[in-house]
C-alpha cells in the first residue's frame, strides 16, 4: 500500500493492484523475459535422442516443477490416448517436485511406454534438452487464480524457436 511503484509480471497483476486502489501511474508491467544469449535455436543433440532412446520420436516435452498447480496426471492421460494413435510420439517429464512420485506411479498404472522422467537438469542444459524437443508443454490447472498467470516456461522455449502447446486459460492462452 506504501509502495512507491509496483512492477507486476502480468496484466492480470497490474488490473489488481489498480483495483485495490494504486494509482495506475504507479503500477508498471514487467514481464518475465528470457536470456536469447543463452536460449536460442540449436540443432538436434543426436548424442541426448540416443541416451534418451528417442531417435525417430517426436518429442512433447514438460520441463519444470511437477507440482499439483501444473495438472500433469491430464498430460499423461492425454499420452495415453495419443500412444493409441501415433507410435512415435513421446512425452519427455523433465524436473522434479511434489507430484513427480504420484506422475510416475500413474504412468505405471496407464502402462505408458512412451513417456520418459529424465529429472532435474541445471539452467544451462535446458537448450539441449529444448533441441530434441518438437513441442513444448505448458500447462495450468484450470482455477480462476491461475489465469491471470504467465508461466515463466513459456519464454526460454519460444526463444529456442520451439512451439508451445499451452494448457490454461486466461492472460497466456490470450
Amino acid at each position: 500500500r506504501k509502495a512507491w511503484k509496483i512492477a507486476a509480471a502480468t496484466e492480470g497483476l497490474r488490473d489488481y493492484m489498480i483495483e485495490q486502489g494504486k494509482a495506475p501511474e504507479d503500477v508498471f508491467l514487467l514481464p518475465n523475459g528470457v536470456n536469447t544469449d543463452v536460449f536460442r535455436p540449436l540443432p538436434k543433440n543426436k548424442e541426448l535422442l540416443a541416451e534418451l532412446g528417442l531417435e525417430g520420436k517426436v518429442v512433447f516435452t514438460y520441463a519444470g516443477t511437477m507440482g499439483y498447480a501444473q495438472g500433469l496426471d491430464s498430460v499423461l492421460r492425454a499420452a495415453a490416448i495419443v500412444k493409441a494413435k501415433d507410435e512415435r510420439a513421446h512425452f519427455l517429464f523433465v524436473g522434479d517436485g511434489q507430484e513427480r512420485e504420484k506422475l510416475m506411479a500413474l504412468k505405471e498404472e496407464l502402462g505408458l511406454d512412451n513417456v520418459t522422467f529424465y529429472g532435474s537438469v541445471p539452467v544451462e542444459k535446458m537448450p539441449e534438452i529444448f533441441s530434441i524437443t518438437d513441442y513444448s508443454i505448458v500447462s495450468l490447472r484450470n482455477i480462476d487464480l491461475f489465469k491471470g498467470a504467465r508461466p515463466s516456461k513459456i519464454f526460454p522455449a519460444i526463444a529456442t524457436g520451439t512451439p508451445v502447446l499451452y494448457c490454461g486459460e486466461g492472460e497466456s492462452a490470450e
